[in-house]
């Protein structure tokens, strides 16, 4: 459920083929700008491209409570595509790739960091000064197989889906402020949240190699 405001765009349709161009909105707490190259005959394709400036990532359309865990904003790139007719048959065919920056990240409930030391889960406030990566869309869901979440003395890699089903398997692992890849980690442990977004089962696991959070389903 993605609602836009003060909407603006240029659009023109001809032999059953409609192109949006040079559109705009605000949309949770920032901007989302792009486009839309929409062709209903033989069979309907879409393909969009869009961009997001400081979207407020509390309101996102999570679950409620869901939404409550986080604060910062985000900004990046993704590009669309899809086919078919009716919900079922767009969301079935709904793939893309995308980009993002995160600044002044917040998730509330966990304390990743102490939790990743000791061993065993710790509540409290995981906070990260700044973020970036890919990710992809697909088979109904997000995918993203290293986000590098920033702070001053630690960064975090964190994989993992989230579904359409509101449904995620979130993995954080600890990195030294130097690394690259996740080869070398300073612990051994990481954080995971998997379950439902209202209500998470969080663990902390010893590190897994290789990598097994992420990746496309077979």
């Amino acid at each position: 459920k993605i609602k836009l405001a003060n909407v603006r765009a240029t659009l023109s349709l001809r032999d059953l083929h409609l192109l949006i161009r040079e559109a705009d909105a605000d949309w949770a707490g920032g901007k989302v700008k792009g486009g839309v190259d929409a062709a209903f005959s033989p069979l309907p394709k879409y393909e969009m491209t869009g961009e997001v400036e400081r979207v407020n990532l509390a309101q996102l359309p999570w679950t409620p409570r869901w939404a409550e865990r986080w604060s910062g904003t985000a900004s990046g790139k993704i590009r669309l595509t899809t086919s078919g007719v009716g919900r079922e048959d767009l969301l079935k065919q709904l793939a893309g790739l995308g980009e993002l920056k995160l600044n002044k990240v917040e998730l509330r409930g966990w304390d990743v960091e102490s939790s990743t030391e000791s061993g065993s889960v710790r509540p409290g406030v995981s906070r990260w000064t700044s973020g970036q990566g890919e990710f992809e869309v697909g088979e109904r869901e997000f995918r993203f197989d290293a986000i590098r979440l920033d702070v001053s003395h630690r960064n975090t890699q964190l994989a993992g889906a989230i579904g359409f089903d509101m449904s995620g398997n979130l993995t954080f692992r600890p990195l030294a402020p130097d690394q690259r890849s996740a080869k070398k980690v300073p612990t051994a442990h990481e954080f995971q949240l998997s379950g439902t977004l209202e209500a998470p089962k969080a663990v902390v696991q010893p590190v897994t190699t290789p990598r097994n959070i992420g990746t496309p389903k077979k």
